[in-house]
């Protein structure tokens, strides 16, 4: 067990306790680049769900917090998670294989969460509702409307930005005055063990989260719990199914799959263009915004393809752990299977590599294709891969209804100085977001983020999360019974 982590305690946190079993099976998480085992953990079983969720119910009914009690609390957590942000990047970089700049700031991304999270819980505030109208004349009645916290939040994250997808999902959670059960993906552990420990130590009340680690059959019993008054979820498209269905009539906030397109119109600043695409190559490609169909107008196309393969060159792929380090490697040894199968079904359908099209182990190389059909996987699939798709385009309306022929729609980037197809892109895009002048990628914690279709349902911006985590309640006084 390699414990330069930092981490305190090591294992699950179950109704305010560490527990590490001997009786439960274990999983190892690997370090993507070296391989290394960095630590060893229980996976949960039926009798950990349940008292996980039986704790998060009983606290969330006996010991609700005040909003000052949330605002000081979710402070604290931000500053205690700068002050250890060294550390969490560490455990960023060798748990997820982000390069140390992209898990600073991820860091910074969930300190923002946080920080915005306090601020909105005082913000927590009902409404007068008129009750006087020519039909009925309510004198008596006077009415106003509460926000109530929902209740115990199951909270399921992937392995891509886990320490920022945990953060949004809890920080909302405490926010809003509800309890949280946490589970990571089983690749990325070790950030949550260290955020429980800052939590508490920021004095979180300790049975307001629970941390249960495993894989499907995990999932699967969160799923099967009733006592959740809410799920959120950051992964696949066919887990997200599964957890609709699940939920029933029970809200869920759920950011799902994406094939982002991105537009550069003959107008456009091509160097800023070429500058924010290259984000499409960010932690290898594995972000759900990642610029993936890249529309570029054939007036500029060879002036634009000149110039971002010319910048491509120069990315770096390597350890992450050196500082000069641009690409890390992907996650796994599937995502490098999926690279080799991608690139053999493209080219031998016809499609051309401008650059890249090769890997060493985990180390995939920045890819560009071109001369691409809409039926393969390639262009119209989530690959989760540093591969962009180059595509010409002659007309902008034409492109607007390319871009929204497919099952996702979560951000898309446009291009252009004209601000009446500007405004066209964002009106007509079927999509979560839309960024004018900067790729898909962007995202900060004050935007109700998420997509539609096949891309999400709810948004994850603190403020619009913290909504859909409280209920609403009519109250209304009748004033001659007092």
């Amino acid at each position: 067990m390699n414990n330069n982590l930092g981490i305190k305690e090591w294992g699950m946190f179950i109704n305010g306790n560490w527990s590490f079993p001997k009786d439960r099976s274990t999983f190892d998480v690997e370090n993507p680049y070296t391989d290394e085992c960095i630590g060893t953990l229980p996976i949960a079983n039926i009798d950990d769900v349940n008292e996980a969720t039986s704790s998060a119910e009983d606290h969330f009914n006996d010991d609700l917090l005040s909003l000052n009690d949330r605002y000081n609390i979710l402070l604290d957590i931000s500053k205690s998670i700068e002050r250890d942000a060294d550390l969490l990047s560490d455990i960023l970089v060798q748990e997820v294989g982000k390069t140390k700049t992209e898990a600073s700031g991820e860091v910074k991304s969930a300190i923002d969460a946080f920080v915005l999270a306090a601020e909105e819980a005082k913000r927590i505030t009902g409404n007068e509702i008129p009750m006087s109208n020519k039909i009925t004349d309510e004198k008596s009645k006077y009415a106003v409307t509460m926000k109530v916290p929902s209740g115990p939040i199951c909270a399921i994250t992937a392995f891509n930005a886990p320490l920022n997808q945990g953060a949004h999902k809890i920080a909302a959670a405490i926010a809003a005055g509800c309890t949280v059960v946490l589970k990571p993906s089983p690749f990325t552990p070790f950030h949550a063990i260290h955020l429980v420990n800052i939590m508490i130590e920021a004095g979180l009340p300790k049975g307001h989260i629970q941390l249960l680690f495993g894989g499907v059959e995990v999932g699967d019993a969160l799923l099967e719990s009733q006592k959740f008054s809410r799920y959120m979820f950051t992964g696949s498209l066919n887990v997200g199914k599964q957890i609709a269905v699940k939920a029933g009539l029970r809200p869920v906030i759920l950011e799902m799959g994406s094939n982002a397109p991105n537009i550069v119109h003959k107008d456009a600043d091509i160097d800023v263009a070429v500058q924010s695409c290259l984000s499409g190559f960010a932690l290898a490609g594995q972000v759900c915004t990642s610029v993936h169909r890249l529309f570029v107008h054939e007036d500029i196309y060879q002036e634009f393809s000149d110039k971002f393969i010319e910048k491509i060159k120069g990315l770096k792929v390597g350890d992450p752990m050196n500082s000069d380090t641009d690409i890390g490697p992907v996650r796994n040894d599937q995502s490098s299977y999926k690279f080799d199968k991608l690139i053999k079904e493209a080219t031998d359908g016809g499609a051309t590599i401008l650059h890249g099209g090769n890997r060493d182990g985990r180390l995939i190389s920045p890819t560009i294709l071109s001369n691409l059909e809409k039926d393969m996987k390639v262009y119209f699939d989530e690959t989760f891969l540093p591969i962009i798709n180059l595509i010409p385009y002659k007309d902008f309306d034409a492109i607007i209804k390319e871009s929204n022929d497919s099952i996702y729609g979560l951000q898309a980037g446009v291009f252009t100085s004209n601000l009446h197809l500007a405004f066209k892109a964002a009106r007509e895009l079927k999509v979560g977001g839309v960024m004018i002048n900067d790729a898909s990628r962007y995202r900060v914690a004050q935007m109700p983020f998420g997509g539609v279709k096949g891309s999400g349902v709810g948004r994850e911006g603190l403020p619009y999360a913290i909504e859909l985590l409280s209920d609403l309640k009519n109250v209304v006084f009748t004033s001659n019974n007092f």
